[in-house]
């Protein structure tokens, strides 16, 4: 491969390397049919050796009819399957998610050109959604996309939505973001003001995610996290400025140890020191009703003194 000196380009002050549609349509062309693939979970730089086996057991057993297919590693816990044919990369996308090792999802999406290839960026999946029961007149394309698009961004329908072979739901798959709170049902509102709630099913939902670092598939005992930092109002054991000395994706961490330390001493605190007021406030009642009493007992008491002395 023969490469040629070409001049940068100076924007801004800052110098940089130009590309156009022209330089890379061949690339385009031969990347149609790639798929990224990438298990959740895992960062390792190659993953295990099964890892491998799981991929090429998948292509023996249920792709190879359609094509053959190429298996790239990126070196950063990414594969890239290059499909033979464009059949070969829909059956693969069309199908539901599947699991290694039973836990860990393996993931399955379309290249595109402002695809990263670092794991540490990919921060978002497809999954596959159902439409129980979706009203005849919305399964047009336009209207499936406007639906879908309150969950995440439209990827495609499967083959069995497409052709209405099955009305009893419809199926798309959608890209979400890990952060994304996934609605149980959507609203959908018609020109003429007439709105209803549509039940939203999914096979898989993205829900393991690290509170340290963010990643899919870990938990709060997240490797990367070499101390643990227990909440700071907990056992005195550390301080709040360690906790903000984190990472800046640890403050999310800080909110829940403060909402938690508030609702498990600052409520109960405040309701026994409100009891404690109330019940003051009813001591306070009854001692003033006894001087009261006591008050009335002394005039009356004086005054039949008084009644008496007169009367000598």
């Amino acid at each position: 491969m023969e490469l040629k000196f070409v001049a940068p380009v100076a924007k801004n002050g800052k110098e940089l390397a130009l590309v156009n549609e022209e330089d890379v349509a061949s690339e385009f062309k031969r990347w149609e049919n790639a798929v990224v693939a990438y298990f959740l979970g895992h960062d390792s730089t190659f993953g295990p050796p099964s890892f491998n086996k799981f991929i090429n057991n998948l292509i023996d057993s249920e792709w190879r009819k359609y094509g053959n297919v190429k298996v790239y590693s990126q070196g950063s816990g990414v594969f890239v399957l290059d499909f033979e044919s464009a059949r070969g990369k829909e059956l693969a996308l069309g199908e539901g998610p599947r699991f290694y090792d039973g836990s860990k999802p393996f993931i399955l999406k379309p290249w595109s050109r402002d695809m990263s290839l670092e794991i540490e960026e990919l921060k978002s999946a497809p999954i596959w959604i159902k439409l129980p029961n979706l009203r005849l007149h919305l399964w047009s394309p336009e209207a499936l996309g406007k639906i879908v698009s309150l969950v995440g961004r439209p990827l495609f329908a499967d083959t069995v939505t497409a052709s209405r072979e099955t009305l009893c739901f419809a199926r798309v798959c959608v890209e979400v973001g890990f952060d994304k709170m996934l609605p149980d049902s959507v609203t959908i509102e018609d020109d003429k003001g007439y709105s209803y709630d549509q039940k939203v099913e999914y096979e898989w939902q993205p829900t393991s995610r690290c509170s340290y670092c963010l990643h899919l598939g870990h938990s709060d005992s997240c490797p990367r996290r070499k101390t643990t930092f227990p909440c700071p109002f907990c056992l005195g054991q550390h301080t709040l400025l360690q906790i903000l000395r984190l990472r800046q994706h640890s403050v999310q961490l800080l909110l829940q140890h403060l909402v938690q330390f508030l609702l498990q001493h600052l409520v109960p605190l405040c309701l026994v020191l409100l009891l404690l007021v109330l019940a003051v406030h009813r001591m306070m009642q009854g001692l003033l009703c006894l001087l009261q009493h006591l008050v009335r007992s002394l005039l009356l008491l004086n005054k039949f003194q008084f009644t008496n002395l007169q009367a000598q």
